[in-house]
């Protein structure tokens, strides 16, 4: 036979053998098996304690209701702006870490 044939037909079959591998590495499901993580003790099917903590605190703070009449008041209407506006600078090289 000659070498070349020989060749391609072991890159072929090699080809075919990765194939077979990703297949049932990545697409195929396997019916019988399952995967369940418990973590430190935590009872499948209920929600871990700083889930349950998050959602309490978020229910209290969608109760909380903001009175927003202090911006007419008077007091509000006479405080000053002393904010500084940023001067744009020059700016430096377009790639600072590029060799001089």
């Amino acid at each position: 036979m000659n070498i070349g044939l020989i060749k391609n037909l072991i890159v072929i079959a090699v080809i075919l053998g990765a194939l077979f591998v990703a297949y049932n590495t990545f697409f195929k499901e396997d019916p019988g098996s399952t995967t369940l993580v418990v973590v430190d003790g935590e009872v499948p099917g209920e929600a871990p304690e700083a889930a349950v903590q998050f959602l309490k605190t978020l229910e209290d703070l969608k109760k909380i209701k903001l009175d927003v009449a202090f911006f007419g008041e008077e007091a509000y209407r006479k405080l000053e702006d002393w904010s500084v506006p940023v001067v744009s600078e020059s700016r430096g090289r377009t790639n600072p870490f590029a060799p001089l």
